[in-house]
């Protein structure tokens, strides 16, 4: 699925559903893609009264197929109408 792709489904979400605020998460590899549709959102709707509200970094310890922990970054990044 492609950035805009996920853009346009939130988009979607907030217009139709009104909503104040949203939330995109993210961990790994998708991190740039949450960063990406985040800013794409901004653009579209930073006119109407949205921005980005807060941002959050942290880490989970997941175990991987070999049995070994390993940290995987995250991300939340909430979107909200002033």
């Amino acid at each position: 699925m492609s950035s805009n792709s996920d853009a346009d489904d939130i988009l979607n979400e907030i217009l139709e559903d009104s909503k104040k605020s949203v939330t995109i998460k993210a961990r790994g590899k998708r991190i740039t893609q949450a960063v990406d549709v985040s800013q794409f959102i901004l653009k579209r709707m930073h006119s109407i009264g949205y921005s980005i509200s807060d941002v959050r970094i942290s880490s989970d310890a997941l175990e991987s197929k070999d049995g070994k922990t390993r940290n995987v970054s995250t991300i939340e990044i909430d979107i909200s109408h002033n």
